[in-house]
């Protein structure tokens, strides 16, 4: 199994950084003597044509930020894979992590996608997935298990876990997968190689071809850039969803004092993530779900700016110029919970008017204490 992984057509994903780490590690500079120059030539046109490297001042300082120059970076561009390859002594820690989930792809399947997910065809497509979504599975389940052992009056429970995984994370990963498992849909249907009279046979043939072993191996080996973006999209998940658990878990007696105290808030049941942008490593604002109908809406990071926001809206709401904000609760240095997102209505020319001041407030402490540019603000709304 691990010989599946040696392919040097793997090493397609290694980003530009690791390319030059590689290169310097072994102390000596780029040599340009195997560079293909036609494959050199076309793959800088590709860079080239993405913004914001249209402009030549902007691809300068791509460059300068990795510490090479144009003529290091064709040879980088233009080089066979054998010779990238040849450069690393082991395979990287993503592609070790996606040989450890497909050495037990013979393992009856464990994770029953097709019903916790519902009905939707599309779904067969995370076939070709389902041993990195197993992995990923177990792993959330072994490290879950450990929180509902030290904190037993916590509200997880151990029913509820793989809900909780299937509910929020397969999805993201289908939207990163749809595209690609369509072009290979055509290909294949182009190619004879679909069983059945009608499209949707011939989709039901193609989502039972994403079971076989060799074929998922082969879709990921040739989009290789995918494949290690599934792998880090389910390790960032695991990882930032365990955080968030071990903080509900840690001040749960707060959170349930807070938002439910005279009614049990029940096991948590479903989340959903991203329900923001994500940053610094995967995380964004989650949507959880208890069994009682609560819903807490956490941020990972502390909202303290975003109190003080609130008293001036409040100042202004005494002033009849907004209306009441939604409270802002339970606040920590580093994340935040809240019943309700926060929103703020039109509802008045009065409110349009306070809307308006609070932006020149807001614009005056941007410029004057955080030395933001000065520039003039649009106070239209409409």
């Amino acid at each position: 199994m691990y010989s599946d992984f040696q392919d040097a057509a793997w090493f397609r994903a290694t980003t530009l950084a690791e390319r030059i780490a590689s290169v310097r590690a072994l102390g000596h500079a780029l040599q340009g003597a195997e560079a293909n120059k036609d494959v050199t030539g076309r793959r800088l046109q590709q860079w080239c044509a993405q913004r914001p490297f249209t402009n030549e001042s902007m691809f300068a300082l791509r460059l300068a930020t990795e510490g090479i120059i144009e003529a290091e970076f064709l040879v980088l561009l233009g080089e066979p894979l054998e010779s990238l390859r040849a450069r690393f002594p082991d395979i990287p820690p993503w592609l070790r992590a996606l040989s450890l989930a497909f050495a037990h792809h013979s393992l009856p399947n464990s994770v029953p996608l097709l019903t916790s997910l519902g009905e939707e065809p599309a779904v067969g497509l995370l076939n070709a997935i389902e041993p990195l979504l197993r992995h990923g599975l177990g792993r959330f389940r072994e490290q879950a298990q450990q929180l509902i052992q030290q904190r037993p009056a916590a509200p997880l429970s151990s029913a509820t876990l793989e809900t909780i995984f299937l509910s929020d994370l397969p999805r993201q990963l289908l939207t990163m997968l749809s595209r690609t498992l369509v072009l290979e849909l055509n290909v294949a249907r182009l190619e004879g190689l679909l069983e059945g009279a009608t499209p949707e046979d011939r989709f039901q043939s193609f989502v039972e071809r994403l079971r076989r072993h060799e074929f998922r191996l082969r879709i990921l080996r040739e989009y290789p850039v995918l494949a290690r973006q599934l792998v880090m999209r389910i390790d960032q998940w695991v990882r930032f969803v365990l955080e968030f658990l071990g903080r509900l878990c840690a001040d749960w007696d707060a959170i349930r004092h807070t938002f439910s105290a005279d009614k049990d808030p029940g096991v948590l049941e479903r989340l959903q993530t991203g329900a923001g942008d994500r940053h610094r490593m995967g995380r964004s604002v989650v949507v959880s779900e208890f069994s009682s109908g609560l819903r807490l809406v956490y941020k990972p990071r502390s909202m303290a700016a975003d109190i003080h926001f609130q008293q001036l809206l409040k100042w202004f709401n005494q002033r009849g110029i907004l209306p009441a904000p939604a409270s802002l609760r339970s606040d920590r240095d580093d994340y935040y919970l809240t019943e309700t997102p926060i929103t703020i209505r039109l509802e008045s020319p009065i409110t349009i008017i306070g809307i308006r001041i609070v932006l020149v407030f807001g614009h005056r402490f941007y410029v004057d204490t955080l030395g933001g540019s000065e520039q003039s603000l649009p106070l239209h709304i409409p």
